[in-house]
C-alpha cells in the first residue's frame, strides 16, 4: 500500500524578484514541496498568503532596518498556524530576544543550500526550530 503524502506548501516573500525566482526553481527541484506563490515586501503581501493558504512563508528581513520585524509580526497575527522562516542576507546580527519573542521558527542566511533550507522546514513542520548560532547576539 503506497501513502501519499501532501506537499509542503510555501510562500516566498522577498523584495527582490530575482531571489524569489532563483528560490522557487530551488524548491521546484524538490517533490516534497510546493511553492504556492510569492510576493514582494509590499502592501499587498498579507492578501497574497490569505489567498495561497500556505503552511510556511519564507520572509526576507533586513537587520540594517529599524522595523525588520514587521512584516513578521503582522503575518503572525493574521496567520498564526502560518510557520515562518526569516531569511537574510545581511552579515549583522540580531538579538536573540527579537526572535524568541515573536514565535518564529527558523532563522538563516539566504546564502544556505538548497538541501539544508528543506531540512530546515523538515525540522520545523516536525516540531523543531532553526537557528544559524552566527546570526544571533544575546
Amino acid at each position: 500500500m503506497v501513502v501519499k503524502m501532501d506537499k509542503i506548501r510555501v510562500f516566498l516573500a522577498d523584495n527582490h524578484e530575482i531571489f524569489r525566482v532563483g528560490l522557487r526553481a530551488v524548491l521546484r527541484d524538490m517533490p516534497d514541496i510546493e511553492v504556492t506563490g510569492d510576493s514582494d515586501l509590499g502592501s499587498g503581501l498579507l492578501d497574497r498568503i490569505k489567498r495561497d493558504d500556505p503552511d510556511f512563508v519564507l520572509l526576507d528581513v533586513d537587520p540594517g532596518r529599524s522595523n525588520y520585524f514587521d512584516n513578521l509580526d503582522l503575518i503572525k497575527a493574521e496567520f498564526p498556524g502560518v510557520k515562518v522562516i526569516a531569511m537574510s542576507g545581511d552579515e549583522r546580527q540580531i538579538p536573540v530576544r527579537d526572535v524568541l519573542s515573536r514565535n518564529l521558527e527558523g532563522y538563516i542566511r539566504k546564502g544556505c543550500s538548497g538541501e539544508f533550507l528543506r531540512t530546515t522546514i523538515k525540522m520545523i513542520l516536525l516540531g523543531g526550530s532553526v537557528w544559524q548560532p552566527d546570526m544571533l547576539y544575546c
